[in-house]
């Protein structure tokens, strides 16, 4: 039974894609007192990074953190649509998902020569950034806007290259345009 309820569990699992966090990086489970699959913390790893830093001071000061996309895109779950053979996780037969993915490439995508955790360490930590507002629980404020801005960037490159390594994603992506022009085209007559 222990097995059972541990098969289900993301990083535990040879089969669940692992958890991950805002940037893409996966999220290790912590060694702890007890059986480690009964520990109920999760984490990634912290090294004074500055990113990492002022994501948290961000989430604090707006009262709330920031958030993974939704599974579903254009009418579908991407977790229920497997990527191709050649991208099975390594060290297991697991097949990982077209949402895994997106959330993997939205961290390891090079735009500009950066990744995403580069260019938000650049950003954060230039003179520009630092003139920019904070905000509050009620107002975006100009910082994080300027984050929010990057993340869409990276998330929709890694789409776009989701797409490319995924026939079947790039499939849905058509057929749900395509019924959002008929949908438009029979509203207007």
């Amino acid at each position: 039974m222990l097995q059972a309820i541990r098969s289900r569990l993301p990083g535990y699992s040879q089969e669940l894609d692992p958890r991950r966090n805002f940037l893409g990086e996966p999220v290790n489970v912590p060694a702890g007192f007890g059986p480690d699959w009964l520990s109920p913390f999760a984490y990634s790893e912290f090294r004074n990074e500055a990113v990492k830093t002022e994501l948290a001071r961000l989430a604090i000061v707006h009262e709330g953190g920031f958030r993974q996309p939704r599974p579903e895109r254009y009418g579908v779950d991407l977790r229920e649509i497997a990527m191709p053979a050649f991208s099975g996780l390594p060290g297991t037969s697991h097949r990982q998902s077209a949402f895994d993915r997106w959330l993997e490439l939205t961290g390891t995508l090079r735009v500009g020569g950066r990744t995403l955790k580069e260019t938000l360490e650049a950003v954060i930590q230039s003179a520009a950034y630092y003139r920019l507002s904070d905000g509050d629980a009620d107002f975006s404020g100009g910082r994080l806007i300027a984050v929010q801005r990057i993340v869409e960037q990276y998330r929709k490159a890694a789409e776009v290259q989701l797409w490319r390594e995924n026939p079947a994603v790039h499939q849905a992506y058509r057929e749900w345009k395509l019924n959002q022009a008929r949908a438009r085209t029979i509203g207007v007559q």
